[in-house]
């Protein structure tokens, strides 16, 4: 390009975008991927404290992102931007699209499914007990699954088996005369439209009837409870609300946000082929709502993690796991050093000992002297006993303090001995 007529702004953000990709889209699989898998380890665990049909749904929604990632990002996206031309040798489009489109339909429609559930536990206590159950859930996510492969069959016969290597919403060749054709445009248009126009509109309409049903039942519960003049505990139903609804507005937020602009430019590009030609969008919008609506599939954890308190535990304890060998074996090290210490004081006082014959006046001295020798061959044949029995066995500690004790029971009796003969000797000499 001439320097004197530079790119347009919407051609440097595509072509900044493209550079971004090189490194957004690997980094976002090797976190994508083990995040999802820890999730789904830590929720299966069932230690989060939600309940059995809750955990149910936040298994299900991170299972189908972990697929979304692999699928889509992975062997879709990554090829792409890489332009790995061995991809046009492998002739699974058709069915690479119908997978990945049957995927992304279980995200989106998981998340439904989870709002519809949370809306019917709050606002309607007689549906809670049938609908808001396990049974009922794996139910509800098996008929989902089973919808979206059947819906999104009509992919395997608009494309071919052969890749195309743009970053497209149609990332396979597509038939002859799907391109115009009305009735295709229309399968196409209705897709789009499911996933995710209506559950956009779905969404919103069952937050704000949450929201007005928990607004309504909480004034309610506050004058009941306003009405005891007694010193009141903390109200456990009006927290356990609010943190249910903290977790459904922050995932439908983050779902709403994250797909509105994929959702956007499909749609538009649909109709411009259709001959309406009158909106403009530059292409780097489909960048962005490509990397936007990859990264939903990576924010669930984080959600999680940043709402609920037991998870941010549970999630702390997988990842120090690994870690936990080494942590013992330096634990392990710090007692046996002060297994050391410990027993090397208790040695000390061993040579030592509390009680001592003191000579009485009247005692000659050669007796004292040498009864002063025969204890201090005591003393150092205890000492040399208690230094063996430590390099034997050093971390039992137990065998250690019983043999301490064994030898000041025997040196203590010993004393006693020679206080009973000094005694009698003292008896004979008056």
């Amino acid at each position: 390009m001439d320097r004197g007529h530079p790119l347009p702004v919407a051609f440097r953000i595509l072509f900044a975008l493209w550079d971004i990709q090189k490194f957004y889209y690997p980094l976002l699989a090797v976190i994508g991927v083990p995040i999802n898998l820890l999730t789904i380890a830590i929720l299966s665990r069932r230690k989060c404290g939600l309940s059995k049909c809750v955990t149910c749904y936040l298994v299900a929604m991170a299972s189908a992102d972990l697929l979304v990632i692999i699928i889509d990002l992975m062997l879709r996206h990554i090829p792409i931007v890489f332009q790995f031309e061995f991809v046009f040798y492998i002739p699974l489009c058709n069915i690479h699209a119908a997978l990945l489109y049957a995927a992304t339909d279980c995200s989106v429609w998981f998340t439904i499914v989870f709002t519809i559930d949370r809306f019917v536990a709050i606002c309607s206590q007689k549906l809670k007990s049938k609908y808001c159950a396990e049974k009922a859930s794996k139910a509800i996510l098996a008929t989902v699954t089973v919808l979206s492969l059947l819906k999104n069959v009509s992919w395997y016969f608009m494309y071919t088996g052969m890749y195309w290597l743009l970053n497209d919403p149609w990332f396979c060749i597509l038939r002859n005369n799907v391109l115009n054709s009305p009735a295709w445009g229309a399968i196409e248009f209705l897709h789009f439209i499911l996933t995710p126009g209506f559950p956009f509109i779905l969404i919103l309409l069952l937050n704000a009837l949450t929201v007005r049903h928990i607004l309504v039942a909480n004034r309610a519960r506050r004058r009941l409870r306003n009405q005891n003049t007694a010193e009141r505990p903390k109200d456990t139903e009006m927290e356990n609300r609010r943190k249910s609804i903290v977790l459904l507005f922050v995932i439908s937020g983050n779902f709403i946000i994250l797909w509105v602009t994929f959702m956007v430019f499909c749609i538009w590009r649909r109709m411009r082929y259709l001959g309406y030609l009158s909106l403009s969008l530059p292409f780097f919008v489909r960048e962005m709502g490509f990397m936007l609506q990859l990264m939903s599939c990576c924010t669930n954890t984080c959600i999680y993690a940043v709402t609920q308190t037991k998870f941010r535990r549970q999630f702390a304890q997988i990842v120090k796991y690994p870690f936990m060998p080494l942590t013992e074996a330096t634990s392990a090290s710090g007692e046996a050093d002060t297994l050391i210490r410990t027993q090397g004081n208790q040695c000390d006082g061993a040579i030592q000992p509390s009680t001592s014959i003191q000579p009485e006046e009247n005692l000659p001295e050669t007796e004292t002297a040498k009864q002063d020798v025969e204890q201090q061959a005591e003393y150092e044949e205890a000492a040399m006993m208690l230094t063996q029995n430590e390099n034997i066995e050093l971390i039992d500690d137990a065998k250690q303090r019983s043999t301490v004790t064994d030898i000041e029971k025997e040196k203590k009796g010993k004393n006693e001995e020679k206080e009973e003969r000094c005694k009698q000797e003292r008896r004979k000499d008056t």
